[in-house]
């Protein structure tokens, strides 16, 4: 995991006014294809009604469209390194309620900047989270309408940050590298 992912801070209220982005938020950090269920997130997200909370989607269009006039949903498009690591270290919590992910690095990298997570109750992100994100069923809208009251009610206290960055810390190169090795050595066994 990038230590920058640690470090990062929120954006500043300037950045944000640029963006349109207004106060709190959930961030959704990917492309807008079909595997990344974005429409019933924006459900389940209208579901919840959450006063003064906004929905940010971070990331290229991909296959899909961002929504048209989608009351507190704010597309950013494709953002720079640096924007996305301060835009996630400025959310309330990440939300990501993929029908299937490879791996989940949006959720590693909420994690390793301390920030609450709702996830896909689905086997990558399972494992990525490890007991440190909010699962709901990814075809359940309201699921995922109570998860995302959920994880904006979970601790997010100094001892809770510290928990996901130390979580997320040990998911580094040098870790995959040994792990890979020693599946060879007992696959060769």
């Amino acid at each position: 995991m990038d230590p920058a992912w640690s470090r990062a801070a929120p954006p500043t209220a300037d950045w944000c006014r640029a963006h349109g982005i207004p106060g709190d938020y959930v961030l959704f950090v990917g492309a807008l294809g079909p595997r990344k269920n974005l429409p019933r997130l924006l459900a389940a997200f209208r579901a919840a009604q959450v006063a003064g909370l906004s929905l940010v989607l971070a990331g290229p269009a991909g296959r899909g469209a961002p929504p048209d006039d989608v009351p507190h949903v704010v597309p950013t498009g494709w953002l720079e390194d640096r924007e996305l690591h301060d835009l996630v270290a400025g959310a309330r919590a990440l939300a990501l309620p993929s029908l299937d992910e490879g791996f989940g690095l949006p959720v590693l990298e909420a994690l390793a900047a301390g920030r609450p997570v709702l996830a896909a109750d689905v086997p990558a992100l399972r494992e990525v989270a490890g007991g440190h994100a909010v699962l709901a069923d990814p075809r359940d809208v309201d699921a995922l309408a109570q998860g995302l009251l959920n994880v904006l009610a979970a601790p997010d206290d100094e001892a809770a940050r510290s928990a996901r960055r130390t979580w997320a810390g040990r998911f580094t190169w040098a870790a995959t590298a040994d792990r890979t090795v020693e599946a060879y050595v007992r696959a060769a066994a």
